[in-house]
């Protein structure tokens, strides 16, 4: 075989091997795409199960027993306040709101207001903390009394004006 023949030949296996390299390289991409859009999709619930946030020396700090229920399961709430003054504070009659929502941000559930009345004669310490009413539990029904979806619901619980939520996930 000549020398221009053995060329020619190196040059169309170079043709056919880079063709197939491209094809390979592009079905690598496609499914990287596919997978990295499906992982997006099915990425983890950025569940919150505690929440704290302060206000005016106090600690707001709201609770779920867990982040994860199953359908129909109560959902059980507490609501902690923390006195972080050098003084103590006195507690007297406070609002408590809750409200739920679910993942579009809309209200399914609420919203509740209940009032809480302390002895005026009880004082919070500094660094004390006290358990504000009694728990708040939700049945997973909304304001029609229908059992929501399984999804991610925020619990949103706001003390004289100061608002704490979480995210709980309601699962099949």
């Amino acid at each position: 075989m000549t020398k221009m023949a053995q060329a020619i030949k190196i040059s169309a296996h170079a043709k056919k091997t880079g063709a197939i390299l491209a094809v390979v390289v592009a079905a690598w991409i496609v499914l990287l795409i596919a997978v990295g859009s499906r992982e997006q999709v099915q990425a983890p619930l950025q569940l919150q199960r505690t929440a704290t946030v302060e206000s005016n020396g106090i600690q707001y700090h709201v609770e779920a027993d867990r982040e994860q229920y199953a359908i129909g399961e109560p959902v059980r709430v507490r609501f902690f306040q923390k006195n972080l003054r050098n003084e103590p504070i006195t507690l007297g009659i406070g609002r408590i709101e809750v409200e739920v929502c679910d993942s579009k941000g809309q209200t399914v559930w609420g919203p509740l207001i209940r009032s809480t009345t302390w002895d005026p004669t009880i004082k919070i310490m500094p660094m004390q903390e006290t358990e504000v009413g009694s728990p708040f539990l939700w049945n997973q029904t909304d304001n029609n009394f229908k059992q929501v979806l399984a999804g991610t619901y925020s619990i949103k619980m706001s003390l004289d004006g100061t608002l704490v939520e979480l995210k709980i996930a309601i699962v099949n």
